[in-house]
Order: C-alpha cells, then sequence, then structure tokens
C-alpha cells in the first residue's frame, strides 16, 4: 500500500514539476502523512537532456569507478564519484521514463531509516559495499562499516538517478542540488 502510494506521489510532482517548466531546482515532496514526513526518493524533475557522467564530471564531480550494471533493470551505466569530500552514486538510464519506471523501486532499497543494507536485501548487489555509511576505525585504520545506507535520499533528475552522501534526506537534497547548479547548460 505505502508502495503505491509513494508511485501516487512520484507521479504528482512529476505533474507538477512538467507544468512548472521543469524547473531544476528540487524540493521535497510531502509524503500526505499526518506527521507532514518527507517521502524519499521523492525529488523527480524531468528535463529532455540525456546526461552522462562528463556532465557531472563538468560541474566538479570527480570520478572513482565504475559499477557493472547486470542485474540493475533498466540501466545504461552506474559510477560512483564524489564532490567536495563526499560520495555521490549515479544511475544512467536510457530516458527519464525509464529512471522512473525501472530504477526507482530499486533505489528505494538503499535510502530511509528502515534499510538494511545486505547483499540478500537489494536487487542490484554490484555496490552495496560503497552503499553502506562507514567510518575510519581507530587504532589501526580501515574502515568500520555499518548496513546503515551512506546515502540519505536520491534524486532523478532527467535520465538519472542521483544517491548523496549525507546523514538526513534533506541534507542529500541539498548535496544534490549543489551539483545540478553547477552542470554545463545545453
Amino acid at each position: 500500500m505505502r508502495r503505491y502510494f509513494l508511485i501516487l506521489a512520484l507521479g504528482i510532482a512529476t505533474l507538477s514539476l512538467v507544468s512548472c517548466g521543469g524547473e531544476s531546482e528540487i524540493g521535497a515532496v510531502n509524503d500526505g502523512g499526518s506527521d507532514g514526513a518527507v517521502s524519499y526518493g521523492s525529488t523527480v524533475v524531468e528535463t529532455s537532456r540525456v546526461l552522462t557522467f562528463a556532465d557531472f564530471e563538468a560541474a566538479g564531480v570527480k570520478h572513482s569507478k565504475d559499477y557493472n550494471t547486470e542485474g540493475l533493470p533498466g540501466a545504461i551505466g552506474a559510477s560512483l564519484g564524489f564532490y567536495n569530500t563526499r560520495d555521490i552514486e549515479f544511475r544512467f538510464f536510457p530516458t527519464h521514463e525509464i529512471a522512473i519506471r525501472e530504477g526507482i523501486p530499486v533505489a528505494h532499497e538503499i535510502v530511509g531509516p528502515d534499510v538494511f543494507i545486505k547483499r540478500e536485501n537489494v536487487t542490484w548487489t554490484w555496490a552495496t559495499a560503497d552503499q553502506k555509511a562507514c567510518a575510519a576505525r581507530v587504532p589501526g585504520g580501515g574502515r568500520d562499516c555499518t548496513r546503515s545506507p551512506k546515502y540519505g535520499d536520491f534524486v532523478v533528475y532527467g535520465n538519472v538517478i542521483m544517491f548523496c552522501q549525507a546523514a538526513t534526506a534533506e541534507g542529500a537534497r541539498e548535496l544534490c542540488q549543489a551539483i545540478l547548479d553547477k552542470l554545463p547548460k545545453s
């Protein structure tokens, strides 16, 4: 039931953005709950641009690695980058519509307070090690990773789903917006 409500909310958000000319500033959509909570992955910006990682590099994102997209429905590419020392995961799709239809259900598997990132719990397993929140281990170095999500939320911008590293959904959306603001105009 919650998934259907989320799809409805995303549809309404998409329609409202299209009717407003598809502006590039992102914002949260209220999920309709009585507590005013914001649903995860609620930011959808439709644009006719088909973006590649090179567009995000021009906006200041540094490349870290590319992922195998086997098992990632509809995707034509996936990369990990970083911006201002924070990780950003990008999933590329042929069109905005495919990103919404096939990408969003899988994206919800790695964001939100109730998510437990484990290979058995996700559809696409190639990036699970990089999707967990980690901290430096003291002493001796290394990584101390939990199974909690690293990414506070995701944004669908055109043909791309961006996951931005932050402790909160609001922080993730702010980081994603900072990158989107620097994208070269087409």
